[in-house]
């Protein structure tokens, strides 16, 4: 028998009893708001936009740190216990799962609903078959596709409206103003990528399906869905096969992985490398919308697009 919940009570109720001091590391719920625990930084970015003074928002990866393997603390997963919104997305990071199902199944949000998910299998290229369940491992990285972070933010602003009826007409609003900016941000990959040399997108990683689909580019991962897998000589010759073919130019690798893979791929094919940021954490720079537009110049580059 899992012993999650004892753990989050008994965290809960010792930050109850102890001194404001011994609980620094969960942050305060001001009056009047929504406690909203949050799997990363993408979803964070959207509830802090519809959301604003009305939620207190946590998220349950550090800076730094890779989403996909979090283990929490028994003080994160006492915040899970008693959040009024846990905001995630199934199958990114299994403990979190774990412990939403296990400690605050009524508070949980799947923040995908409404998101056709992509199979993480053939790097992202199958659909999910229309209402029904995926009868594959679906690849969880919706959010690079702007349109996506959009649903994201309609379905968080909706559970808030739910808890808060009176405020609904705020949390409409702004959701309606970041829905405009994300569409911007679509309207320019949509340009920016229309012309290119190569339409191969090559990556150490394979967390750019959803982007890929949305700009008729093909992913081509070389580690797959887990970025601290390591590829096979097959895998890896595959990769360099498919890049001599489709004229690709560079290998992007992400800012919170070993940068070794693509290395070692550009090294042999004598490409060049860039970083393409998935956003599974927050920019050292500005926000979800200025580095997908910094992603995009980047990917203009790197593939040749006029």
């Amino acid at each position: 028998m899992s012993r999650r919940r004892p753990i989050a009570l008994l965290a809960a109720l010792g930050c109850v009893a102890l001194t404001l001091t011994a609980c620094t590391s969960i942050p305060l719920k001001k009056p009047g708001t929504l406690s909203v625990v949050v799997g990363f930084y993408p979803i964070e970015f959207a509830a802090a936009q519809v959301g604003g003074t009305h939620v207190t928002i946590t998220d349950l990866t550090k800076p730094g740190v890779e989403p996909h393997d979090i283990e929490l603390t028994p003080l994160q997963v006492a915040l899970i216990a008693n959040a009024d919104v846990v905001a995630y997305i199934p199958g990114l990071a299994p403990a979190v799962d774990e412990a939403v199902a296990q400690n605050n199944p009524k508070a949980a949000l799947d923040v995908t609903q409404g998101i056709t998910r992509l199979s993480a299998a053939a790097d992202g290229a199958q659909s999910c078959p229309a209402g029904q369940s995926c009868p594959f491992v679906a690849d969880p990285h919706v959010w690079l596709n702007p349109l996506n972070e959009a649903q994201i933010a309609n379905n968080i602003a909706t559970r808030l409206a739910t808890l808060l009826p009176n405020d609904r007409s705020t949390f409409t609003a702004a959701y309606t103003a970041l829905r405009t900016t994300l569409q911007r941000v679509d309207t320019a990959y949509t340009s920016g990528l229309k012309v290119c040399k190569t339409r191969t997108l090559v990556a150490s990683h394979a967390a750019f399906g959803y982007l890929a689909r949305a700009y008729d580019l093909h992913q081509v991962g070389i580690s797959g869905l887990n970025p601290d897998a390591e590829p096979s000589p097959e895998r890896l010759a595959a990769v360099a096969a498919i890049a001599k073919v489709s004229k690709v130019t560079t290998v992007y690798y992400e800012r919170l992985v070993s940068p070794a893979v693509a290395n070692t791929l550009a090294s042999t094919l004598g490409l060049a490398t860039a970083v393409l940021d998935p956003l599974e954490g927050a920019p050292p720079h500005g926000d979800y919308t200025t580095q997908m537009l910094a992603n995009l110049t980047t990917l203009r580059t790197g593939q040749g697009c006029t």
